[in-house]
């Protein structure tokens, strides 16, 4: 006799299984971004701003981001070490006031600071 499950019950059961494979999807997503970050920081002979754009671009890759960006703050000067990012948009050694650029909302709240 074949087991009867209300519909409901089932429904659950089917998001259950549903959410499970996301998650192995997203860890085996998540090993082989921590394993291409690991073979940029083998390569020792790269140029090291060359090493900061790989692993920049395996970070935004996996997050899913247009940009990501090395910065060094020095008072109000905001300096771009290395950078990935639409064509033109940014580039390496360009230097902005601080206070127009959001990490300025970071260093005030001195916190990890998430913006949607």
């Amino acid at each position: 006799m074949p087991l009867k499950l209300p519909q409901r019950r089932f429904g659950e059961l089917c998001l259950s299984q549903q959410i499970g494979e996301r998650l192995r999807g997203a860890g085996l997503r998540l090993q082989r971004a921590l394993l291409a970050l690991t073979d940029v920081t083998a390569l020792t002979h790269e140029d090291p701003r060359e090493q900061l754009r790989q692993a920049l671009r395996i970070g935004c890759d996996y997050l899913g981001l247009p940009n990501g960006i090395v910065s060094r703050i020095d008072g109000d000067d905001y300096e771009v070490v290395a950078q990935v990012s639409p064509e033109g948009w940014l580039a390496d050694g360009q230097h902005f006031s601080v206070a127009r650029t959001y990490c300025v909302l970071t260093l005030e709240s001195d916190d990890v600071l998430a913006i949607p």
